[in-house]
């Protein structure tokens, strides 16, 4: 099948002792199956074109004449069967995201054909990725799923093979994730400060407040975007610190919101200066009892409402936050209002301890 020409010498195929044999007029009688082979006769050669993908038997037969009189040849051309490989029926384009893109799912189905098989038993998988750094690929279904890596840009080639009765055939296309710019964000938000009423200033570390993937974060510019009590206290930011002088013998309590700029970007965050010479600190109410769960289980939810109690503040308006986790190689905990979640992580088993701190009008427990 696909074979080139045949080209046959047909000036001694007839002989006449009554005549000279090149003067043997050759032509074609007959050809049973031309959808398989043509014919044409050129200077005493016998041309076969075999037709693309075709496949059979035709009989040709062959005419000589010589000074009116005639002899016959026949003979039979057999094509055989050759499986074709498959090949690309629509190529993927080429994917340009932004970074930090949600997931896509691209449908492989019609991306390879087989004339010699049916479509839908050709088997797509991934031959290469070049930058798993920046995209995880997977196929499952026919479906190629792309998850890009949060905070990476660049490009990755992805290469696909189609595979047909053994026989393969390859796509490849380009993934561009431009980098975007990402804000800056609250690394270690600032507690709630309590001072006493007789104290006079206080400062407050702002270096491992905010954080910045797309910056150095000793280049975050930080400032006091406000402050609503400035009769309680002054605020002064002075290498970095926030320097809180506190108006002697005066109560109350004043928010003060810190904005940083990275790359012109910004974000604020805000705490709250509590001083009340009779305020009482949050207590343990119900302790958290400590868990014990086998490997590869599923989540763990808390509630934390009751876990704290104010004396002179609503127990919902305790702020709860995770101090600590000594293993999080083994769990990952967080907290999301009033709960704490705990994801256990794959094959993973030992021991970790959790801490958690209710935060009330600045005093701490």
């Amino acid at each position: 099948e696909d074979a080139p020409d045949t080209i046959i010498n047909l000036a001694t195929v007839f002989t006449d002792p009554d005549n000279h044999d090149l003067s043997i007029a050759k032509t074609i009688l007959s050809n049973t199956n031309e959808l398989l082979v043509s014919t044409a006769i050129n200077n005493n050669q016998l041309i076969l074109s075999y037709r693309a993908e075709a496949s059979g038997t035709a009989t040709i037969v062959i005419r000589g004449t010589s000074q009116g009189k005639t002899v016959d040849q026949a003979f039979k051309v057999t094509v055989a069967s050759v499986d074709d490989p498959p090949v690309i029926a629509n190529a993927l384009n080429d994917i340009t995201v932004d970074e930090d893109a949600s997931e896509q799912i691209v449908d492989l189905y019609d991306v390879f054909t087989d004339k010699d098989n049916d479509n839908t038993a050709i088997q797509t998988t991934l031959a290469d990725n070049s930058n798993i750094s920046l995209v995880v690929a997977t196929i499952e279904n026919n479906a190629l799923s792309l998850n890009f890596q949060p905070n990476e840009s660049g490009t990755a080639e992805i290469t696909l093979m189609g595979t047909s009765n053994g026989l393969s055939v390859e796509d490849k296309f380009i993934i561009t994730v431009n980098s975007v710019d990402d804000p800056p964000v609250v690394a270690n938000a600032i507690a709630d400060v309590p001072m006493g009423i007789s104290a006079v200033t206080e400062s407050v570390p702002l270096t491992n407040v905010f954080a910045d993937i797309d910056n150095n974060n000793a280049e975050i510019i930080k400032a006091i975007q406000s402050n609503t009590n400035n009769d309680l206290v002054t605020v002064q930011l002075t290498d970095n610190n926030l320097i809180l002088t506190h108006q002697i013998n005066v109560e109350g309590e004043s928010t003060i919101i810190v904005q940083a700029i990275s790359n012109g970007i910004a974000i604020n965050d805000s705490f709250t200066v509590y001083v009340d010479a009779s305020d009482i600190a949050p207590v343990v109410q119900t302790p958290i009892a400590d868990i014990t769960v086998i490997e590869d289980s599923a989540s763990t939810h808390i509630d934390l409402a009751n876990v704290f109690t104010d004396a002179d503040n609503q127990d919902l308006l305790i702020n709860k936050i995770l101090v600590s986790n000594t293993n999080q190689a083994l769990v990952t905990a967080t907290i999301t209002g009033n709960n704490l979640d705990l994801e256990y992580q794959p094959g993973a088993f030992g021991l970790s301890t959790i801490t958690v701190r209710g935060s009330s009008q600045g005093k701490t427990v």
